[in-house]
């Protein structure tokens, strides 16, 4: 588990799970009220996610640790 502040995110996840609840795209409402944050974040299919938004990949791999 960890403490999420956000807002203005785009999600697009099967589900999203705050301790033992999990949301769906159905829910999201509640779990915005239950997170007491993410006013304006949007559950949406990827293809509607603005370009630009999201983790950049490539630099994500320059920085794995090689073990």
């Amino acid at each position: 588990n960890t403490i999420w502040r956000g807002d203005g995110n785009s999600y697009h996840y099967k589900t999203l799970r705050v301790v033992h609840k999990t949301y769906t795209p159905q829910t999201f409402p509640e779990f915005q009220k239950v997170i007491g944050d993410e006013a304006t974040s949007t559950w949406e299919p990827v293809q509607k996610v603005q370009d630009g938004i999201g983790a950049d990949e490539k630099r994500l791999h320059k920085l794995k640790v090689n073990r």
